[in-house]
C-alpha cells in the first residue's frame, strides 16, 4: 500500500474527528451499523496513516476504545489466529482504504463485536 505524504496527515485526521464527533462517536448504533461505520472510519485513518510505526495496532486499539465508548466489545483476536485470517484483515483493510469498498472489512469487525 502506497501511502500519501505526511504533511497531509494533521488535516485529515481533523476531518476525521471532526466527522467522527458528528456521528456521536458511533453511539446508540446497532451492532450492525456500529460495524459498518467502524469498518468506515478505520479505511478513512488508514488511508491517512497518521502513525508511520504501528498504525494497524494503534487504529486497532483506538476502535477497541470506540467501542467500550459505545457499549460494545471489539475483540480482533479472531484476525490473529493464523495467517490466513490476518491477510484477509489486511485485504479487507486496504480496499477500505484505497478503494472505499469497507464490506469485507465491515464483516471481520462485527464477528469480534458484541453489545455489553
Amino acid at each position: 500500500m502506497v501511502y500519501g505524504p505526511s504533511t497531509f496527515s494533521p488535516q485529515e485526521m481533523d476531518r476525521i474527528f471532526a466527522s467522527l464527533k458528528q456521528d456521536r462517536d458511533l453511539r446508540g448504533l446497532s451492532l450492525d451499523a456500529f460495524a459498518e461505520k467502524t469498518a468506515f472510519y478505520y479505511g478513512e485513518m488508514d488511508g491517512t496513516h497518521p502513525f508511520r510505526e504501528g498504525n494497524s495496532r494503534t487504529l486497532r486499539q483506538f476502535f477497541v476504545d470506540v467501542a467500550a465508548a459505545a457499549g460494545f466489545d471489539l475483540d480482533w483476536s479472531a484476525c490473529g489466529v493464523d495467517e490466513a485470517s490476518r491477510q484477509r484483515l489486511y485485504v479487507a483493510r486496504d480496499q477500505a482504504a484505497m478503494h472505499g469498498k469497507r464490506e469485507a472489512l465491515a464483516k471481520i469487525i462485527r464477528v469480534g463485536l458484541t453489545a455489553r
